[in-house]
């Protein structure tokens, strides 16, 4: 069984001879490199699971109402924030292999062109979403005594997805370079501020006002904010140590084989995401139909279980950006 095991795990069988094209690093080498590649993915995929978390359990001394209304609106704003994740599935694996290439232009510009897309999905799906957010959070399965309040969150949620969205992106490009450590700081310090502005705003401490969930989704826009500021900042510098920059010489106008390249891999991935997340609002307003009491508990659940989902996602982004830059 240990033999078995050992062949298993070992680097030295998991390609076969004919197919090697160079020398297969150690068992010791490969999960090391990995590893911290991959730490900093999990850690910011539980701090981005953390935040839907951290709103629930702080607006729960409101009532079943406040809770019921903060996670109605987590599907919704996952479903628009899928065309954005299947967009940084194709910005992960083109900078990691422009890594893998030294093609420091070539991964700038995928940089730019996928902010500029970001930008424009993100800034059209807010204003639909803001419009419609009536009708949308009556869909999800809303009840009256808590509709407004799902109303208040979800626009000002909407209000702040842009900067979310370009974060999710800079990162991604971040991450297809190697530097995963920037989005776990960006996102721990935007948990922070997510933390600080909650016991604020919610109950109105200090001289703060007393805005209840109105508060909370002030405190998790403000948050994306200086989530977005931070990870801004780590393209903004010109200099020979920075692989990804805005301030390249590569060009901010539209490159037909650099988004042909994006969305070659990121086509499958927005099947993926559709499905995953229409069959996760589908059970959410299933559940919603119970009552407030079951889906306020159902979302306390339902919070628990996707930080559990953070180990596996850290490594999918590790594999992601490895695989691309092996390529490369």
């Amino acid at each position: 069984m240990t033999n078995v095991l050992t062949r298993f795990f070992s680097t030295k069988y998991m390609v076969k001879e004919r197919d090697r094209l160079g020398d297969i690093p150690t068992s010791k080498e490969g999960y090391k490199r990995a590893i911290n590649m991959a730490w900093p993915s999990i850690v910011e995929a539980v701090l981005m699971a953390m935040v839907n978390l951290v709103d629930t359990l702080m607006v729960s001394g409101l009532g079943e109402e406040a809770v019921a209304a903060v996670g109605i609106v987590g599907q919704p704003r996952m479903i628009v924030l899928s065309l954005i994740f299947s967009l940084n599935s194709g910005v992960i694996a083109v900078v990691a292999r422009r890594k893998g290439q030294g093609d420091r232009d070539g991964a700038n510009r995928c940089l730019k062109q996928c902010m500029m897309v970001c930008g424009l999905i993100s800034i059209t799906l807010a204003t639909i979403c803001t419009i419609f957010s009536e009708p949308l959070m009556r869909f999800a399965g809303a009840n009256d005594d808590y509709l407004q309040d799902a109303m208040t969150y979800f626009r000002v949620i909407m209000l702040g997805i842009f900067f979310n969205a370009m974060s999710l992106t800079i990162n991604a490009a971040q991450r297809g370079a190697g530097n995963t450590k920037i989005s776990m700081r960006s996102n721990m310090t935007a948990n922070i501020v997510n933390i600080i502005l909650n016991y604020f705003l919610i109950n109105g401490h200090w001289f703060f006002p007393k805005w209840g969930v109105f508060g909370a989704a002030v405190a998790t826009s403000a948050g994306y904010v200086v989530a977005f500021c931070m990870s801004l900042y780590s393209v903004c510098h010109k200099s020979e140590n920075s692989f990804l920059s805005i301030f390249s010489d590569a060009k901010w106008r539209w490159d037909k084989p650099t988004m042909g390249a994006v969305i070659k891999v990121s086509s499958g991935a927005i099947v993926e995401q559709l499905f995953m997340r229409v069959g996760f609002f589908s059970y959410a307003k299933i559940v919603a139909g119970l009552g407030t009491l079951a889906f306020a508990t159902h979302q306390v659940c339902m919070n628990v279980m996707t930080i559990s989902f953070g180990v596996g996602d850290g490594f999918n982004i590790a594999s992601s950006a490895l695989v691309g830059q092996s390529l490369g």
